[in-house]
């Protein structure tokens, strides 16, 4: 009932914010928190290590007692944001084998993989107890881990993150690290569901991967990972960028019988909510125009169509689904839709598409990129631009030069690096960008990004 009562006192803002991390490295700059999170609250902080300006000069101050210091210092920043909030942060982070990545002094233990050789229930109940009270310390409260995922053979970024190919031997020890983690209140994650597909060669942290068996054969071997983190109270589960086809065929009725009966029950008053429509805009722009000598350029982000703008358009696929198809015909056509979409409401400049390589250690263009392959992201970006300026509509290609593989800064806050040399850049993220204009791309948007390797280089053309 206390539960209830709360929630029913928070504004709608403050509830969708409760459905929403923040990365501590977003809030670098925010120098104000309680104003900060009092106009915009948020459920949880994603902590990712000295990143804040009140954490800077630790290791001047205080040097070997640097970590003790931190554990100190961000336990009490996280309390005394909380105290201005109607519902307290959880402060998370992934801390599958130890927390000295983010926390200063922590502890290293060994891998999933270490604990697999050991075959030992006790010692993964250690570990995960072990790591979730320095955790603690440090005013977190909720673990990213442990990795529950049979790994494929072919994709290394999850074979040391996972304890066995045994999935027997899996379920004890996701089990008994999970009720060692929550041991000391703290919440574990059984992640990345449902799982991988034991074909996999893609990293889904960059782009589309599938899960390519029937649902039988996933339950067998990997389903019924979850389903014992599930049976042994585990609070939360992450899910993975993968497709499951067998999955969507299997249970497509029955969740959408139910979603669309949630919509209709959850719907709200169209009087009391302002809808913006393609047809106002465009009338407000030719409003606008009337007072001009040369009509202004209306440029808008919309990578994957303008439904988050405009009421009456369409939301389409985002770029990792079209490479995860590989199709290039795919990729024109809804470049081609959704410049025909947005020209309709007086828009002619589309910041669209995103061509950079991103890091796998910097989730913003993870989501915004066809595909880690060099040569594929070239052919889709190019498909794009041919598709949406076939409607006269100009393609924004972005973020030249690029991103570095390594960067884990998100270049939209603060300046980021590219180390490459320039030939390592030319034949990467280069040719992505010189078929973009030699595809006859209208625009080339510059990113927030230092290159060095061409600072003492001349470049012509």
């Amino acid at each position: 009932m206390l539960i209830k009562s709360i929630i029913d006192k928070l504004t709608l803002r403050e509830k969708i914010g409760q459905t929403a991390v923040i990365g501590q490295k977003s809030l670098i700059q925010v120098y104000d928190m309680n104003e900060f999170f009092k106009t915009q609250p948020y459920g949880g902080v994603w902590s990712q290590g000295v990143k804040h300006q009140s954490f800077n000069n630790i290791l001047d101050e205080v040097g070997d007692n640097a970590g003790i210091e931190y554990s100190r210092r961000y336990g009490m920043w996280i309390k005394g944001i909380n105290e201005n909030l109607k519902v307290p942060l959880f402060s998370t982070l992934d801390a599958e084998r130890r927390v000295s990545g983010s926390c200063l002094g922590a502890s290293d233990t060994t891998s999933a993989t270490g604990i697999g050789a050991a075959h030992s229930e006790k010692l993964a109940y250690e570990i995960g107890s072990c790591v979730a009270s320095e955790l603690l310390a440090a005013g977190n409260n909720w673990i990213w881990g442990p990795v529950a995922d049979n790994p494929s053979p072919f994709c290394a970024v999850s074979l040391t993150r996972t304890y066995s190919n045994d999935v027997d031997l899996c379920c004890k020890l996701v089990v008994a690290q999970i009720k060692g983690i929550q041991s000391e209140g703290v919440a574990a994650t059984a992640k990345h569901f449902p799982g991988a597909d034991k074909d996999e060669y893609r990293d889904a942290h960059v782009t589309a991967s599938e899960l390519n068996q029937s649902v039988e054969e996933w339950y067998e071997r990997q389903g019924r990972i979850f389903q014992a983190a599930i049976d042994a109270g585990v609070y939360s589960v992450m899910v993975g960028h993968i497709s499951f086809k067998a999955i969507d065929e299997a249970g497509k009725t029955d969740i959408t019988d139910k979603t669309d009966k949630a919509t209709k029950e959850d719907k709200p008053d169209n009087d009391k909510v302002v809808k913006l429509c393609s047809e106002d805009y465009k009338a407000w722009f030719k409003e606008i125009s009337k007072h001009l000598k040369i009509n202004p350029i209306i440029a808008m982000d919309a990578e994957k169509g303008a439904k988050d703008i405009f009421d009456d358009m369409t939301m389409t696929a985002g770029a990792p689904a079209l490479g995860a198809a590989a199709s290039e015909k795919l990729a024109y056509k809804i470049g081609e839709c959704i410049a025909a979409e947005i020209k309709h409401a007086g828009v002619s400049w589309l910041w669209s598409p995103v061509v950079d390589l991103s890091s796998r250690f910097n989730s913003v263009n993870i989501g915004r990129v066809f595909s880690d392959s060099a040569e594929l992201q070239k052919k889709l970006a190019c498909a794009q631009i041919k598709g949406i300026q076939s409607k006269s509509v100009a393609a924004g290609v972005k973020h030249f030069p690029g991103t570095d593989l390594e960067e884990y800064r998100d270049p939209h806050i603060t300046q980021t690096v590219i180390s490459s040399s320039l030939d390592e850049w030319e034949r990467s993220q280069g040719m992505i960008f010189q078929a973009a204009v030699d595809a006859d791309a209208w625009s080339v948007m510059v990113g927030h990004v230092a290159f060095p390797a061409v600072d003492d280089t001349k470049i012509n053309g």
